[in-house]
């Protein structure tokens, strides 16, 4: 049960004016009631995201389900997202939660081989749906060949909308620049820090800081978006480095940034990043934000969601958006096909095995609840920055008055929809969705050490 005894001093909090996306009066002190309602939403986040990873763990995807995957993904009809992942890097990082193997050319080619297919039998199902197409990894373009075969392959299976490529600054080249910009919308690089002494903690080896300016500079010249990653949140990280670095990095040329903050994980994975980089401070994380928030807000970037800031409204975003089902391919990848969560092998010889023996990759399968649906959509719908309000009649009583009395002080209304009223608002949005991929981050490093 959600503790709601706080609801009487939170509503006779008095309201600060501020700016739309932005403060004209900020506070000294952070809030105790900002604490509240932030260790709030966390626990709520955590105790929902934490139960479902947990059972998706100890899920099964059994051949009986392939007759319903394909009923679905035919019917379905809001597939709107093609996800692929490709899960090589010549350096793994270490700080990095995604789904990762070292670079190897001839398991590499078999992987693409498999990958092709992978796409080919979806597209039988999917037929002419219009698809926003996602990239990522691993390094995406740590093979140019093979990368332009894939989205060859997209290209010719569907009507894709946009395409949106991940990319280390180490293998963008002149040549292989070149050889993308007329495939791709929106190149994001992943760039994390201008700091050599940053990049040392996270082990990130495999760019120099020259790479990353250089990669910026010629990217900016070919494609209509070029984002760059960097990361916000390490214990001792300096916030105003990071906002020196996103300065810089405009003055390049990128027209997005997308700051993600550290994922400290749950459990013993928290254990072993208090041991590796310290601990996490709500104080401090807030502070970093609102000067990273605002930082932006003053240099014309608008918030697109509550870590992706942009140049203008018509670029393009990441690859999830509120309420919409996609489906991803390659290993480790996740589907989401109306109610039903699908999970692929995350083993690079069981994937191509299943592949060629024409099944489908899943390896887990789970419907969600309606109350995990519910705050799913909520959640992402508040990532977007956008919350409708019949989505929170779904809820269960207890919970809508909690999430109501956020909304009501935290955010403002625009006819049936809520908006982020200030940097508040976006920070506890923040912190739910790190929150969210932090319970996703445990799945997958269990994932890999089963190796299912």
């Amino acid at each position: 049960m959600v503790d709601v005894t706080w609801i009487s001093s939170f509503i006779g909090l008095n309201q600060e004016n501020y700016a739309h996306h932005g403060c004209s009066k900020l506070q000294q002190t952070i809030s105790p009631i900002l604490k509240l309602v932030w260790k709030q939403c966390v626990n709520t986040a955590k105790k929902i995201s934490k139960s479902f990873f947990e059972e998706l763990l100890t899920s099964n995807f059994e051949r009986g389900l392939e007759d319903i995957v394909k009923t679905r993904l035919i019917n379905v009809e809001n597939i709107g997202t093609l996800y692929i992942h490709i899960p090589f890097c010549n350096r793994p990082c270490t700080f990095c939660c995604f789904v990762r193997y070292p670079y190897n050319e001839t398991q590499y080619k078999a992987y693409i081989k498999a990958l092709k297919k992978e796409i080919e039998v979806l597209s039988t199902y999917l037929e002419d749906r219009k698809l926003d197409v996602y990239v990522g990894g691993g390094t995406p373009t740590i093979n140019i060949e093979g990368l332009l075969d894939i989205l060859d392959t997209v290209v010719s299976l569907f009507k894709v909308r946009e395409v949106s490529v991940e990319a280390n600054p180490h293998t963008l080249n002149i040549d292989a620049v070149k050889a993308l910009a007329d495939k791709v919308d929106r190149l994001s690089i992943g760039i994390q820090s201008l700091r050599s002494h940053t990049l040392a903690k996270i082990g990130r080896r495999n760019h120099t800081i020259e790479e990353a300016v250089d990669a910026v500079k010629l990217a900016s010249l070919y494609f209509k978006t070029v984002n760059v990653d960097l990361l916000w949140g390490l214990p001792d990280q300096d916030a105003d480095e990071i906002v020196e670095d996103a300065i810089k990095l405009i003055g390049l040329g990128a027209n997005q940034i997308t700051f993600y903050p550290s994922m400290p994980g749950l459990d013993e994975d928290a254990i072993l990043f208090k041991r590796i980089f310290g601990e996490t401070s709500f104080d401090r994380d807030y502070r970093s934000y609102r000067k990273i928030y605002l930082a932006m807000v003053q240099n014309g970037f608008y918030p697109r969601t509550a870590w992706h800031f942009q140049l203008g409204q018509g670029l393009v975003d990441e690859y999830i958006v509120s309420g919409e089902s996609y489906v991803g391919v390659g290993v480790s990848s996740i589907s989401l096909v109306g109610d039903l969560v699908l999970v692929n092998t995350f083993n690079i010889e069981k994937y191509i095995d299943r592949i060629n023996n024409r099944r489908f990759a899943f390896v887990k399968a789970k419907l969600m609840t309606d109350v995990e649906r519910t705050f799913y959509d909520i959640m992402m719908a508040s990532f977007s920055l956008n919350i409708p309000e019949p989505m929170l009649e779904r809820l269960p009583k207890h919970y809508r008055v909690l999430v109501k009395l956020v909304l009501s002080t935290k955010f403002r209304r625009e006819g049936a929809i809520y908006k982020p009223r200030n940097v508040d608002a976006m920070f506890i949005i923040s912190e739910a969705m790190r929150t969210f991929l932090s319970s996703l981050s445990w799945f997958r490093r269990r994932m890999m050490k089963i190796q299912a």
